[in-house]
């Protein structure tokens, strides 16, 4: 934009001149390269001073030079190790090369460097948009030229003494002048103002950190476990013998140095999520040399690797943090929730949009934006505006869009608000899976296993589905079969009343008992629930005007058909006690459960990759789509929740099961499986206190209208 703007004045101001003399276009080009030129110089000059400004204050902090090479233009490249391992270059250069150019350097008030920038020979101490002094110890600042030259630092204007904006005087930028090497190793760096500074080099000074023999450069991996690690350094330089070594800083470790046997000995909690320590050295000569060690767990976001770079990291709440990745060599946008089951400032839980199910739009399957349902961003902003602190919410279960249900069970804080009856069960094999939060805050990806139970006058009774279809009494085959069927005040006749054509039938020719439940409401897993009947409706032999519906968040409805209801029929009335159970089996355990939705596929198990088990021909494995997925750690205590954009080119293409199987396991899940895609993928978050959507929305019509979805809030 910069450039295009510098181009037009150009243009403008040969145009002008044009238009009152005899057409010469000459001039006009003329200016135009001009403008061309010093685009490319500043730009360069900008480049070239961004360098130098990242060497002058890593030397301030503690960082070494690594290496000197003299370019062929009388200059320098001099590579670079900052005090926290990353590795840089500045060119410096040639003396020819920064005459009549402003220049960038430092001044020392009370003992402290601080910026300044000289132009015209008038000298200027940089200042923060706050009024404070710039040292260069602190923030590296960021020089730019406004599109008319004048000087910007961090994106605001350097000022004069008279408050006055400051003027590029020509097309280039200078800090260092030249480079000298000194005989004890260090290198004395001469600024374009003539104050030198001496920096210290790997040949004058150097620490070095290894682990399990190997020099620990990158960030290292910690197995789940590790209760304590051992490191081993070295100390090179021509005063080494009388060097002291200390941790200056440690963030979730503890370090200690064994000067005797030449060892670091770190604390690690178990599991470690992020960690550091740093280490300071100094001999006797003065010269400083630190090193910082970075650690991460087995399951904890990489924030660069071969596959993605962070371009942002928030933590949202203590627990939950979220980040926003690119991949590097594909276009790709992924977005990951890292979260602590165990925290208690959090928790997840999940909600059917309205809160209603079935929650059907009648639009025969065919999604593409908002349709009466609400969005993932709509539920979190009802939720924040009825009290819930909600941090961060994403797209859940795979359902029917027309008919209003899902493809599996879903349980809220506890309760079994839905359950397909077992005909659909079967049919939908690929959904086995889901993704259940224990009340002991651990988390699986297994397979689920329903069973319902009732208990009458004494006799025990299954009970097949909760507010599903099956109620409205259209397949009389199943309701032959699945003769017991519960619905809550979930169950709503009219769920859009703005849209009363689309409806929740319940069959008028069925027995219904309604019963409020003594104190708790059923929770899955926890046993039996008592109820008392307070209302028997029974339409076997005269159908009912209207089935009971329900209002009261307490009751239950027990819709009752074939033989079983001429037995229940005649063994209950209003006042009886019932009792009621929901047990839910997920992979072997059973153990109450506060959050469950459904999802497709179990692709890594146990940390290793179960690919083979989808067929090959299934569309997970053929199409390359948005995503989103969960992956869990080894102790079933930490999750990720990650979500990927696609069907956007040029922006984010998605991703295919193989490449999302590898991601899993990049991000150290244990177990991971697939919650719904498509144009359903989204993920939404509240950062600084700003809310909203995180992910792109693939449909043309933008958010999508889902049916279920998990949502993080602070307690």
């Amino acid at each position: 934009m910069k450039r295009h703007k510098i181009l037009f004045q150009a243009l403008a101001a040969a145009m002008l001149v044009v238009s009152c003399s005899e057409y010469d276009d000459s001039s006009l080009w003329k200016q135009v390269d001009e403008a061309q030129k010093q685009i490319a110089e500043l730009t360069a000059s900008l480049t070239q001073l961004e360098g130098q400004i990242g060497l002058l204050a890593a030397a301030q902090n503690g960082g070494v030079i690594t290496s000197i090479k003299e370019n062929t233009n009388g200059g320098f490249t001099i590579s670079y190790t900052t005090a926290d391992g990353k590795e840089a270059t500045a060119i410096v250069a040639g003396k020819d090369d920064i005459k009549s150019v402003d220049i960038i350097g430092t001044k020392e008030e009370n003992g402290v460097l601080y910026w300044t920038i000289t132009v015209g020979g008038k000298t200027t101490v940089l200042t923060d948009k706050d009024g404070a002094k710039i040292p260069v110890a602190g923030r590296t600042p960021s020089f730019t030229t406004d599109k008319d030259g004048y000087w910007m630092v961090n994106g605001s204007y350097i000022l004069d003494s008279k408050g006055d904006k400051i003027k590029s005087s020509g097309h280039k930028a200078s800090l260092i002048a030249s480079v000298e090497k000194n005989e004890d190793g260090s290198v004395t760096l001469t600024l374009a103002d003539g104050s030198k500074i001496t920096v210290d080099t790997a040949e004058s000074f150097s620490l070095k950190v290894f682990f399990n023999g190997k020099e620990v450069k990158d960030e290292l991996k910690v197995e789940d476990g590790t209760t304590t690690l051992e490191f081993t350094y070295s100390l090179t330089g021509k005063a080494v013998d009388n060097a002291v070594l200390k941790v200056t800083r440690a963030e979730s470790v503890e370090a200690s140095v064994d000067d005797a046997g030449g060892k670091i000995k770190v604390a690690v909690p178990d599991p470690l999520r992020k960690g550091q320590f740093t280490l300071m050295a100094a001999d006797e000569s003065g010269h400083l040399a630190v090193r910082t060690v970075r650690m991460r767990g087995t399951f904890s976001v990489e924030t660069e690797n071969d596959l993605w770079k962070t371009v942002e990291e928030k933590l949202l709440a203590p627990g939950c943090n979220y980040y926003s990745m690119e991949f590097k060599n594909i276009t790709r946008k992924m977005h990951v929730l890292e979260i602590d089951l165990t925290n208690p400032a959090i928790e997840v839980t999940t909600s059917y949009a309205d809160d209603i199910v079935p929650n059907p739009n009648a639009n025969s399957n065919k999604n593409n934006g908002f349709n009466l349902r609400e969005t993932l961003s709509q539920l979190c902003a009802r939720k924040t505006a009825a009290g819930e602190d909600v941090i961060a919410g994403f797209n859940t279960g795979y359902f029917d869009s027309n008919d209003g249900i899902s493809r599996g069970a879903h349980i809220e804080e506890g309760e079994l608000v839905y359950m397909n009856n077992p005909a659909v069960v079967a049919n939908l094999g690929n959904h086995a899976w889901a993704f259940t939060i224990f009340k002991d805050n651990t988390a699986s990806c297994g397979k689920k296993v329903f069973t319902g139970k009732m208990e009458v006058a004494g006799k025990e009774y299954n009970f097949y589905s909760v507010n599903d279809t099956i109620v409205r009494g259209r397949n009389a085959s199943r309701m032959k079969s699945y003769p017991v069927n519960l619905y809550t005040s979930r169950y709503v006749k009219y769920p859009h009343p703005e849209k009363q054509s689309i409806t929740n039938p319940l069959s008028a020719n069925a027995l219904y008992i309604t019963a409020k439940y003594s104190s708790m409401n059923m929770t899955v897993n926890n046993g039996w629930f008592e109820a008392t009947v307070t209302a028997i409706a029974d339409g076997r032999s005269t159908a009912l005007t209207e089935a009971p519906y329900l209002t009261d968040s307490k009751e239950v409805g027990i819709q009752i058909t074939g033989n079983t209801a001429d037995e229940i029929a005649s063994a209950v009335k209003v006042g009886d006690n019932i009792r009621l159970m929901a047990q839910m089996d997920v992979e072997g355990v059973v153990k109450p459960i506060q959050t469950q939705n459904s999802t497709m596929w179990h692709y890594v198990t146990d940390g290793e990759n179960t690919l083979n088990t989808v067929p090959a021909s299934h569309d997970f494995r053929t199409l390359i789509d948005p995503m989103t997925f969960v992956c869990i750690d080894k102790s079933g205590s930490r999750i990720m929740i990650a979500e990927i954009d696609g069907r956007q080119t040029g922006f984010s293409i998605g991703v295919n099961a193989e490449e999302v199987t590898e991601i899993a396991l990049r991000l150290g899940a244990w177990n991971s499986t697939r919650f719904d895609g498509g144009g359903s993928s989204a993920m939404w978050a509240k950062k600084d206190g700003v809310s909203g959507l995180v992910s792109s929305p693939s449909d043309s019509k933008g958010e999508r209208s889902c049916l279920n979805y998990m949502y993080v809030r602070k307690k």
